[in-house]
Order: C-alpha cells, then structure tokens, then sequence
C-alpha cells in the first residue's frame, strides 16, 4: 500500500540471509517490483528506494510479515503471507555466503531464484526459451485456449530445469509449468490454493 491506497495484491517470492551480522530480506512481486531491506537485525532494516535510503519497520505476525517506512512523505506498507514452504539449499549470488533459510510467499510454493542482487537466475538463454516455449504449449493443451492469449508472468531456476508461471484469461491465479533439464514439462497444475479455475 502507498498513501493507503492498495497498488498491488498477488503473488511474490521472498528470500531472507543472514550473513556477518546483515540480515537482508528481499521480496520480489509478481508484477517486477522488487524490495530489499537490509540491516543488523529484523528491528533495525532500511530500505533504499529511488528518493533515498529509509528506515523500515518490521513486524512479524503469525502467518504474515509486515513492513513499513516513509517515502517523500507517503507512508507505504508492504505485507505478505509467507507459506511453510523452504529450499533446503537456496541459491544466492555470492555461493560463499551462509544462508539461514528461505520462505516463498507464493502459493503454488517451491520457486526460488537469485534474487539477492537482482539477478534473474542461472541457465542459458536459450534453455530458458524451450522451457517457456514448451509451458505455454502444455497450459495452452491443458486449458484448450490459443497460445497468443497467455503470459508468462514469471520463470525461475528448478532443479536443473524451469518453472514457468502463465496467466490464463479470466483464470484466478497463474497456472504453473515445470521443465526439467531435458527440455520436457513434468509438472502442470493451477495454483489456486483451492484448486478454482
């Protein structure tokens, strides 16, 4: 929320590292908007956005985190539901890193990706297109619509392969792709979490 007007609800990815006493938490949105707060501690994290650097308030509820800070006299408030879902080995962009845990604020779950600098995963170019060409060929099967009437909102590293999130019109959540290494789909499903098309 900004200037309490909500500017977007959906689906994110969230990651958390703690390293040398800095704790950095980033939440990416499905819409490209990307967050990073960063400090000490949970209690005392500042977040850099393009007017400046400021200080952030955390909360931590039962199944949801909240931040919140100032920007050019407008206060804005992030908050995201975080599911139990963690990667026992979450990829980051500097590999000497220690990590203490990952959450994923997505409900189809399980998709991490190199978030902490910005970086948008690992994995040739090319490999990247065959995984997204193959996704919205399978959803395209699967819901019976055309291929140029789905978007692929999002594609993230998955176990030497891709997961591929697409919008279907009219559909209440994306529906989510899995490609492994060899170029095939192993895994289509749609990710409301109660199963509503």
């Amino acid at each position: 929320m900004s200037g309490g007007i909500a500017t977007f609800q959906g689906h994110c990815v969230s990651q958390q590292k703690v390293n040398a006493g800095t704790t950095v938490l980033v939440i990416k949105l499905d819409n490209g908007a990307v967050y990073r707060f960063r400090g000490p501690s949970k209690e005392a994290l500042q977040i850099e956005t393009s007017s400046g650097l400021h200080n952030a308030q955390f909360r931590d509820r039962r199944n949801s985190s909240v931040f919140s800070w100032n920007d050019g006299g407008q206060a804005q408030r992030l908050a995201v539901r975080l599911e139990t879902a963690h990667d026992p080995s979450p990829s980051y962009d500097n590999s000497s890193s220690t990590s203490t845990g990952a959450a994923i604020g997505a409900f189809a779950g399980a998709l991490i990706g190199s978030l902490i600098q910005g970086h948008s995963g690992h994995g040739g170019g090319n490999q990247r297109q065959h995984a997204e060409s193959t996704c919205l060929r399978a959803v395209s099967n699967q819901v019976g619509r055309r291929r140029d009437s789905l978007q692929i909102v999002g594609t993230e590293p998955y176990k030497g392969g891709f997961a591929v999130r697409v919008n279907v019109p009219r559909a209440k959540a994306p529906w989510l792709c899995r490609v492994n290494g060899e170029g095939h789909v192993v895994q289509i499903q749609h990710t409301h979490p109660n199963g509503f098309l």
